[in-house]
């Protein structure tokens, strides 16, 4: 696998590159005089932060320089870029993570590897600026709030693809999305994805039918005719003309589980345990929320949002390469 200071050595190519100022200050005449925190080693500060004391960690920051800097005046300076810097760090170290000379050495299902798509939503800072922008829920749909999706590969613990929209794009459309991007970063024909109850649908169905693998968990209601087939192993044709597997199976709790799938050639005992590890992405969001505190954002405007979102991301996947490497 990619190692942690690989990923460091591209991560720091990366920040000292003259594009990565240039394609994203705001304006030409921006970090070019001299200050305290010059562009490369305010991108190395966003990236080192604890967020709930912004203060304290830029002071540690700046002590061994002999300088100050207030909180107004690092706001000001991230107000002149915006978050791309961010997203080229996460996509070039997922880029080289799944590169050629990795690819081999990354852990597999049965030759595929495991793609959870889920969503969630994010509180944001209650402005009306950002309600506009991203959408409401709560009580008269009045506080803000966003929606962020992740395409996550739940046996190398790694995000492969991430976004954060208003609450006027679905969870579907991101995993439209997703399924895309994946695609152009591993083979679609080495890939299981793997989704709960809030997003199958035909179109989904059909996008994947073709080009890739899929596991979905049905909802009761779905389907009458899928509802009314006893437990274990069946292969029907629904829409007319796509064949589908439908495996169900009782739980602990005595509910009945509902999976579709096309993956007709997995023994049926290999379900259960295949759609169960979808659950390591509900323990990355646990991550990505509480331990890198992403809904603690570092400032009230759109641009620092999403910022800290990217942050957030990179971090996460910084973090996995770590943990993979010492086990």
């Amino acid at each position: 696998m990619l190692s942690l200071a690989i990923a460091v050595a591209i991560s720091a190519s990366i920040v000292r590159a003259a594009s990565t100022l240039n394609e994203s200050r705001f304006k030409p005449q921006y970090f070019t005089r001299k200050r305290i925190l010059p562009f490369e080693d305010l991108l190395r500060y966003l990236l080192s932060m604890h967020k709930t004391s912004s203060q304290s960690a830029l002071n540690k920051f700046l002590e061994r320089r002999g300088m100050t800097m207030s909180q107004q005046a690092l706001s000001k300076a991230r107000s002149k870029f915006d978050h791309s810097p961010f997203l080229k760090l996460f996509n070039g170290v997922r880029d080289a993570f799944y590169g050629a000379k990795y690819l081999p050495t990354l852990r597999k299902f049965h030759d595929k590897f495991l793609v959870a798509i889920d969503g969630s939503e994010t509180p944001l800072p209650n402005l009306p600026a950002l309600l506009e922008k991203f959408g409401g829920t709560g009580a008269k749909a009045s506080s803000p709030t966003a929606r962020m999706s992740i395409a996550y590969d739940v046996l190398n613990d790694f995000i492969i693809d991430a976004a954060f929209s208003p609450l006027t794009v679905s969870e579907r459309d991101h995993a439209k999305e997703h399924i895309e991007n994946v695609g152009k970063i591993i083979d679609m024909k080495d890939s299981i994805f793997i989704m709960d109850r809030g997003y199958p649908s035909r179109e989904l169905i059909d996008l994947l039918s073709e080009r890739s693998y899929y596991l979905f968990r049905l909802r009761s209601k779905f389907s009458t005719e899928i509802d009314a087939l006893p437990l274990g192993s069946h292969i029907i044709t629904m829409y007319d003309d796509v064949k589908v597997r439908i495996v169900k199976f009782t739980l602990p709790s005595g509910e009945v589980e509902t999976l579709m799938s096309n993956l007709f050639d997995l023994d049926e005992s290999e379900f259960k345990d295949l759609y169960f590890k979808r659950w390591r992405i509900e323990v990355k969001y646990d991550v990505v929320k509480n331990k890198l505190e992403m809904p603690c954002f570092g400032g009230f405007s759109e641009n620092v949002i999403m910022q800290d979102f990217w942050i957030s991301m990179y971090l996460a996947n910084m973090a996995a390469i770590a943990k993979n490497e010492a086990d």
